[in-house]
């Protein structure tokens, strides 16, 4: 029962599969793919982040991003005193780009950069 395109010399063992069970030539390993439509965490994490979300501040209700929302109770928390998300805001890369001010005559206090900070997310 030999075939004659099977090579003799071909040892299989260790990452070395019989012949008959390798992909063949110009075949894909995955021949299904993914599917189209489909949707990876990076996208995902946008899409539910930046999500509409309605708040009432001061008796009227708008439409701010979950994103928005989740970066102003964190100044907020910070500005009541919580250091630890003090430091989790000026650990944000994009926070401290905005912060570093190489014109001033002097380093923000932890105090002008949260506000500084608020600012921003706030402006966002």
């Amino acid at each position: 029962m030999k075939n004659e395109d099977v090579d003799e010399s071909y040892e299989v063992g260790y990452r070395k599969p019989p012949r008959h069970t390798q992909f063949k030539p110009g075949c894909s390993g995955n021949p299904k793919g993914r599917p189209r439509g489909s949707e990876n965490a990076g996208a995902i994490v946008k899409r539910v982040l930046f999500a509409p979300l309605v708040v009432s501040e001061a008796g009227r209700r708008r439409k701010i991003s979950k994103f928005e929302a989740m970066m102003t109770r964190a100044v907020n928390s910070a500005i009541k005193g919580d250091f630890r998300m003090l430091g989790l805001l000026l650990d944000l890369p994009w926070v401290a780009s905005e912060l570093a001010q190489p014109n001033l005559a002097r380093p923000l206090s932890a105090m002008e950069a949260l506000q500084r900070a608020r600012e921003l997310v706030m402006g966002m």
